[in-house]
């Protein structure tokens, strides 16, 4: 549950960077896939927010016509 709202404020760039980040370095390969991702999941929330931006201006534009 922490996970996912931590992952939902950091959308908005609430966290610091000192929280998320690993000094260990025995797991240098695991902190690095974690930041890969940590930035996969930022794009495709982009996107996710895009199109859902798109589909309600069409949603709009489609009632205006309409009427």
């Amino acid at each position: 549950m922490n996970t996912s709202i931590g992952l939902f404020w950091m959308l908005f760039g609430v966290v610091e960077e000192e929280k998320i980040s690993v000094q260990d370095p025995n797991f240098f390969l695991i902190a690095t896939f974690g930041r890969l991702f940590f930035m996969a999941y930022m794009v495709c929330t982009v996107i996710v927010a895009l199109n859902m931006l798109i589909a309600m201006m069409n949603n709009s534009f489609e009632r205006i016509m309409v009427s």
